[in-house]
């Protein structure tokens, strides 16, 4: 035979679905900053986000998008200056490696001040960005020095 319940289980049950509810809306909006610090480094209007899985317009459990490293997201929506919205790519560079910021943060933004480091990641990306166009602007330069007129024309490039 089960137990009955203790006469105030429903009143606990609602303490701590309240207090839950407390930690998850402070993480949520905790994600809300980062995703818009990361808008405003990047040159866009901040829109939305959700988490992988989750419904249109909800976020989620936040304790359920967690993986060893970071956060993974469904869709962060930003607005470009022409007031279009899209998901770009928001490229930076942590740790030597290049990532797409909006697809995944870092867990540790949650409880570090990062926007200095944001800003880093994203001008070394940025700078890398300009060496890679700087290096295939040379690259085509050279390539057209070693062609005859008759061949740039074959090929579609001016001379």
């Amino acid at each position: 035979m089960k137990e009955p319940l203790i006469p105030n289980i429903l009143e606990q049950q609602d303490a701590v679905m309240t207090e839950w509810h407390n930690y998850d809306s402070t993480i949520v909006d905790r994600c809300t900053y980062i995703f818009k610090q990361l808008a405003k480094t990047c040159g866009f209007k901040f829109r939305t986000w959700q988490v992988a899985g989750s419904e249109e317009h909800y976020y989620g459990d936040v304790n359920t998008l967690w993986t060893r490293t970071g956060i993974n997201t469904k869709e962060v929506d930003f607005k470009d200056k022409s007031g279009t919205w899209y998901a770009p790519y928001t490229r930076i560079i942590i740790n030597g490696k290049t990532v797409d910021a909006m697809k995944r943060i870092p867990k540790r933004w949650l409880f570090e001040n990062f926007e200095q480091e944001l800003k880093m990641a994203r001008q070394l990306y940025v700078d890398k960005q300009k060496r890679k166009t700087a290096a295939l602007t040379h690259a085509r330069q050279k390539i057209k020095q070693k062609l005859s007129p008759k061949e740039l024309k074959i090929l579609g490039l001016s001379i």
